[in-house]
């Protein structure tokens, strides 16, 4: 997915940086697996086995999946904190600098990026409705994957993170 961009700026001419949405790297593993009477084996086992299998939404239409997806680093263009240019910062207080972008235009990568999603959808089917249950994990190993850096103006920079874990859950009602 590699994606450049002609550089508009006199004296580069001939020149080409890479585009926001270059990702060279970019790989996505989906594993899953459909059971299809489910409910129905497990009401045939015995008392003591079958009881446990009640506190999950078992159905006969059912689903397991598990993604785990690759990404190399999304390019960024690198800043530099400078002396020479300042911000007011609240009613009297002035910074003592600020942060400029550089001429190296998208010329950094931040980190790479990578994570694993658990899913589970049960699907119970009536004469004129389905009902859909399902959870994902989101992120499971619980990475942090840099979304951006805050350039702070005393002249550090902060990691922002996407999200970390994240558990989703919800009912779905199809007629």
């Amino acid at each position: 997915m590699w994606n450049e961009f002609d550089d508009p700026r006199i004296g580069y001419e001939g020149k080409t940086f890479p585009s926001d949405y270059d990702f060279p790297y970019v790989l996505t593993i989906i594993f899953g697996k459909r059971f299809k009477d489910l409910r129905s084996k497990l009401d045939e086992l015995p008392l003591y086995l079958r009881i446990p299998t009640y506190i999950l939404p078992f159905s006969d239409d059912m689903e397991i999946s598990a993604r785990w997806r690759y990404a190399s680093g999304k390019p960024y263009t690198p800043r530099e904190y400078v002396n020479y240019e300042q911000h007011r910062e609240g009613a009297a207080k002035w910074s003592t600098g600020w942060w400029v972008p550089t001429n190296n235009i998208n010329g950094a990568r931040f980190p790479d990026y990578h994570r694993l999603d658990l899913s589970f959808n049960c699907r119970y089917n009536f004469s004129s409705l389905t009902l859909s249950i399902f959870l994902s994990l989101q992120n499971i190993y619980n990475r942090k994957n840099i979304a951006f850096y805050q350039y702070v103006s005393d002249g550090s920079i902060e990691n922002v993170y996407q999200f970390s874990f994240l558990p989703v859950a919800g009912i779905e009602i199809l007629f």
